[in-house]
């Protein structure tokens, strides 16, 4: 896990709701997982630095699934083009595949 500073548990898998569990786990001075639409800053260690993204807390897990993991990536079938979840494919194919 490279949340806020790695932590040295193995994320057992890459899903939204195991990430939670992680996070309300082992991150809870880092992020609070009960917020609601509390917004915080994603905390995520990347080769570029903290992701620092604002979020809600409760799509905290979503976001490092799908942005940081790749756990939710779909391809488009039309022009190949890699995009981060399958709603996110449905946007692409309505509004900008070419």
């Amino acid at each position: 896990c490279w949340f806020a500073f790695p932590c040295g548990v193995p994320l057992h898998s890459t899903s939204p709701e195991s990430i939670r569990q992680h996070l309300a786990q082992f991150h809870t001075a880092d992020v609070d997982m009960q917020g609601g639409r509390t917004r915080t800053r994603c905390q995520w260690w990347t080769r570029h630095g903290w992701c620092e993204r604002e979020v809600y807390c409760k799509m905290l897990p979503k976001h490092v699934a799908g942005v940081h993991l790749k756990d939710t990536e779909c391809v488009c079938t039309r022009c190949g083009q890699k995009v981060s979840r399958p709603d996110a494919l449905k946007r692409h194919l309505a509004w900008s595949c070419p």
